[in-house]
């Protein structure tokens, strides 16, 4: 029970989610006066961070591919490497026919 009212963002219970990427999680709540909050309205504005697409996991790789911004720059560095060493062995067999198509 919320008896302090300096602080109605309370809440002493618990919420249990299973394991699992992107779940979207939301809350409705009545208080006893009958009034119903949604998250999932338009109309909920949080004066708090509120994330209601979360993933659950201790496996890396679910992890990794969840956090789209490190996913993605992970790829594009991947590619840049992939990019680069292309780049080294085309420069490489030039050179190499170069100094072997010299005239005697």
């Amino acid at each position: 029970n919320i008896e302090d009212f300096d602080n109605l963002n309370q809440y002493s219970g618990s919420v249990v989610l299973g394991e699992g990427a992107n779940q979207s999680v939301y809350f409705l709540v009545e208080d006893l006066a009958g009034n119903v909050l949604d998250t999932r309205m338009a109309s909920f504005k949080p004066h708090y961070a509120f994330n209601d697409d979360i993933t659950i996991s201790t496996n890396v790789f679910v992890r990794w591919y969840a956090n789209k911004t490190l996913f993605r720059l992970s790829l594009v560095g991947l590619l840049l490497v992939c990019a680069g060493i292309i780049l080294l062995l085309v420069k490489r067999k030039k050179k190499k026919d170069e100094t072997t198509n010299l005239p005697t």
